[in-house]
């Protein structure tokens, strides 16, 4: 497995650049780039756990304008479902997951150019209901924050409430899933080395993404990003 390292990690580093520009896209990046070396199974788990070791930083910047009582309620359900959600990606046929991804990946795509706006009263019936959604939906899929960020934006959670509260779910969330992949994946030292290899580039890249903002505009490279995002699509749907 530490073959694939030589192209593996400027790969997640290119990725990452391109992801912290554009201001998102860094999960469905990490799995695209692990699908060319390993299974859709594979790369899901991979992308869940690096991005497990990532999210603490995020979470250090912003966890102070998070909204706990909105969090509890949202995890209230969500963390056990997302448990549950990491359980049946087992059970999921591989060739679904992929078509899954891969749509997911389009709406992206689609929602990047939209303007279509919806809402949702923060009640505590629906703060906690759309959570256990989202905990089933990101432990199967492993990409949680396709329905968590506009959820909660349609709750109406904005700028830092919205940063520090995302960060604090999505740390909560993945614990779950986690907690339901680690026991099925048969772990050996080069899965060890490889992980921990691609945490270094994963940081670079988004610190110099951050940076190339003063130089380079961003919608060049939310385009580039998109792109490659498009093109990983393509590959699930046809050349898996």
């Amino acid at each position: 497995m530490t073959e694939v390292l030589p192209i593996l990690l400027p790969a997640l580093l290119l990725g990452s650049v391109f992801s912290a520009v554009a201001g998102s896209g860094l999960g469905i990046i990490l799995i695209i780039v692990f699908t060319l070396f390993f299974d859709i199974q594979s790369s899901v788990i991979y992308m869940s756990l690096v991005g497990l070791i990532i999210q603490p930083t995020k979470a250090y910047h912003f966890y102070k304008y998070a909204d706990w009582q909105f969090v509890r309620r949202y995890i209230a359900l969500g963390l056990p479902c997302s448990y549950i959600g990491g359980q049946l990606l087992f059970d999921v046929p591989l060739r679904a997951l992929e078509i899954s991804i891969a749509v997911l990946c389009l709406i992206f795509i689609v929602l990047r150019f939209s303007k279509w706006k919806f809402t949702l009263r923060p009640t505590k019936a629906n703060v906690v209901t759309w959570g256990a959604i989202n905990g089933i939906q990101g432990g199967v899929i492993g990409l949680g924050n396709f329905l968590r960020n506009p959820v909660l934006l349609a709750f109406g959670l904005t700028k830092q409430r919205f940063l520090g509260t995302a960060s604090m779910i999505s740390i909560a969330l993945n614990i779950g899933k986690m907690a339901a992949y680690v026991p099925n994946v048969a772990w050996t030292t080069e899965i060890g080395i490889m992980l921990g290899a691609s945490v270094p580039p994963i940081v670079i890249g988004i610190t110099v993404g951050k940076r190339l903002h003063k130089y380079i505009t961003d919608q060049i490279f939310e385009n580039l990003l998109l792109v490659v995002i498009f093109a990983g699509a393509i590959k699930l749907l046809l050349f898996s």
